[in-house]
């Protein structure tokens, strides 16, 4: 059978619903929501009309039984006011795998790619760049094609302009800097993505 779980954060008004089916494309029939109303969930024969933790309550129901015809589709949606990109739409989260062997894993996935294009840095995420990791992000950047880099360790003006290009090029638009701070979690994306050459 097809399960959902709805959930609510207190401390910032953000309210959540994912959904785990055999159904293609279950999040788009079964997940409703709007920032500071709420979320609602519709099963079985889904009435559309009705209208950042869901992942691991999605796991913890297909591990105990979850949905007896198998697995193939997922989805998570989270509503919250100044939700979405830029904050203009209220879905802070809206991601629906429509058709995979492992949804819920491949939710997961998404909402990763989801949080580095989406989400805001945390201020706790923030770290300087000195002179060694200012060699690495400079060797990242050449990797991924930016060769106009100049040599040293240096990190000043013309490196934050080209982190910055390079981040908007990659999709970390909202976590874009204009000093001399990276995003903890922007920097371990970008090594798992360009490893150095063997």
């Amino acid at each position: 059978m097809t399960y959902s779980i709805i959930g609510r954060d207190p401390a910032d008004g953000a309210v959540g619903a994912a959904v785990q089916s055999k159904f293609p494309g279950v999040g788009s029939i079964v997940l409703h929501g709007r920032a500071g109303v709420g979320c609602i969930t519709t099963q079985a024969f889904a009435n559309p009309r009705h209208g950042d933790d869901g992942l691991d309550s999605l796991a913890a129901g297909r591990d105990t039984g979850g949905e007896l015809r198998g697995q193939q589709s997922a989805a998570l949606l989270v509503v919250k006011p100044g939700g979405g990109y830029g904050g203009y739409s209220g879905r802070h989260v809206d991601i629906s795998v429509y058709d995979h062997a492992e949804p819920i894993h491949e939710l997961a996935r998404c909402y990763r790619l989801h949080r580095l294009s989406y989400f805001p840095s945390d201020s706790d995420q923030l770290m300087p760049v000195d002179a060694a990791l200012a060699r690495e992000l400079k060797a990242i950047m050449r990797r991924a094609g930016f060769r106009d880099l100049p040599d040293g360790p240096d990190w000043g003006e013309t490196e934050i302009a080209l982190l910055r290009r390079f981040m908007g090029v990659e999709n970390y638009d909202n976590r874009l800097r204009d000093d001399a701070l990276i995003d903890a979690e922007v920097l371990a994306d970008l090594r798992r993505r360009y490893p150095p050459a063997e």
